[in-house]
């Protein structure tokens, strides 16, 4: 079925190296409940898990030896006992709080990998010859299991996302990266996604330059940015010229995840100009996650200035078809 070619790919990669297997969609959907009963088992299953590790951790329950969760502390065969030692009290607190971490850790790679579902849910991209590397989806699973902030899991989810669709697309070093970071600066990382074109570079040329100013894309902001490694300078100064992609006329797309740019010309020679902050390395990994939406009024302020150039602009919808190629469809002239 359409759009659902990555989503069988992507529990394909988790589930042959036994990660999230218990939440796999496709073992409960052979059993022919409905999709929405499905989708409630699962949430409710991961909602239980939650409730049962804080009970483990507070001692109120307890894992026997086959794996059943009984009330109070649990002996080796089962029943219900109490060592009184202080060495057999550490012990039992110790195994306590190692299952409870190890259960919190399967819960968080559960819950970033339902919404790396979520994210290529309906995705329209064929999935790619390659796979993800094995090395990497361990790494990403041990640091995707340490976080429980929602705002985390997010970004978590979403590089799994963009990491099936196309492998190498982010590296070990930007996993680290995303290890160190706060919620308030994944915040701030999602802040600035919706203003950022091609990966590559937030422009500001007016109009588009009041749109940033109004949403609070200013030199603080972007200082601190800077700071963190997403973008190169919060200083104005930079440009950007971008080239055609065609030999016989100016012709090239400026892509803005779903949303794009088509600029024309007759003549190819000419570039489009464009004051802009660069985007690092680093940033443009992060800031590639898939799961924004572009600010529509900065992408049209960013249209409008290259018009002034003499450009042909339009406005249009872009669907990504393989990992290098994509179309547009309902373009609009601005």
């Amino acid at each position: 079925m359409l759009g659902e070619t990555l989503l069988i790919r992507l529990w394909e990669t988790l589930t042959e190296k036994g990660i999230g297997g218990w939440l796999s969609p496709w073992q409960t959907r052979r059993t022919g409940r409905a999709e929405t009963d499905v989708l409630r088992e699962r949430a409710l299953a991961v909602a239980q898990t939650e409730n049962d590790v804080k009970d483990i951790l507070s001692g109120s329950k307890q894992l026997t030896p086959d794996y059943r969760l009984i009330e109070g502390p649990a002996s080796s065969d089962g029943t219900v006992t109490r060592d009184e030692s202080h060495s057999g009290v550490l012990a039992a607190e110790a195994h306590r709080n190692l299952i409870a971490e190890q259960m919190r850790a399967e819960v968080n790679v559960a819950k970033a990998a339902l919404i790396a579902e979520a994210n290529l849910e309906g995705d329209q991209q064929a999935p790619p010859d390659r796979r993800v590397g094995e090395d990497w989806l361990f790494r990403w699973r041990d640091l995707a299991g340490r976080t429980s902030s929602e705002t985390l899991q997010s970004l978590w989810g979403s590089v799994l996302a963009g990491e099936v669709k196309s492998p190498g697309s982010f590296s070990l070093r930007t996993l680290d990266f995303l290890k160190s970071l706060s919620q308030e600066e994944a915040k701030q990382v999602e802040r600035l996604a919706p203003f950022v074109i091609q990966k590559e570079f937030v422009a500001y040329d007016p109009p588009a330059s009041g749109v940033l100013e109004s949403q609070g894309i200013d030199y603080g902001f972007l200082k601190s940015l800077a700071d963190l490694g997403v973008v190169s300078s919060a200083r104005r100064g930079a440009s950007r010229s971008i080239p055609s992609q065609q030999p016989d006329r100016f012709e090239t797309g400026l892509i803005a995840y779903r949303r794009v740019l088509v600029v024309r010309h007759e003549d190819a020679k000419k570039t489009v100009n464009l004051g802009a902050y660069a985007v690092t390395p680093i940033g443009r990994e992060v800031l590639g996650l898939g799961a924004f939406q572009p600010n529509e009024a900065h992408l049209r302020g960013v249209g409008e200035a290259i018009k002034r150039q003499g450009f042909e602009v339009l406005l249009a919808r872009w669907t990504q078809l393989t990992e290098t190629s994509g179309q547009y469809s309902d373009p609009e002239e601005l």
